[in-house]
């Protein structure tokens, strides 16, 4: 919602103000990507014995939720709708397929070792 709230407001102060450039929009898009990285790198977390990393497809799915904030915030409706059409059933049965395939290869156990 912040990177929407954010992005509207200064893609409406470009249409609105011919002094302000389009690269205004792009910095703060910018920022948002960069900084909401920083926020996802904290929910990654490395086991004790360094040979397994949990939290990926948290950090990743914040992220993308601060780009698909960005879209709807710079009016992309359309991307934005396909986009988290298309994450959703990503994180949703592809969590399934991975699942049967660390099954079937005898590696069923919550850690995933890293190779």
């Amino acid at each position: 919602m912040g990177a929407a709230i954010a992005t509207a407001l200064v893609t409406w102060s470009v249409e609105a103000n011919a002094v302000l450039h389009f690269d205004s929009v792009s910095r703060v898009i910018q920022d948002i990507i960069t900084g909401i990285g920083f926020l996802g790198a904290g929910v990654i977390l490395r086991t004790e014995n360094g040979q397994s990393v949990h939290g990926l497809t948290t950090a990743a799915s914040i992220w993308l939720a601060a780009c698909l904030g960005s879209a709807c915030g710079a009016g992309a409706l359309l991307i934005t709708a396909c986009a988290f059409v298309f994450v959703m059933f990503i994180l949703v049965v592809g969590g399934a397929i991975e699942n049967r395939v660390f099954k079937k290869l005898g590696n069923d156990s919550d850690e995933r070792t890293i190779l």
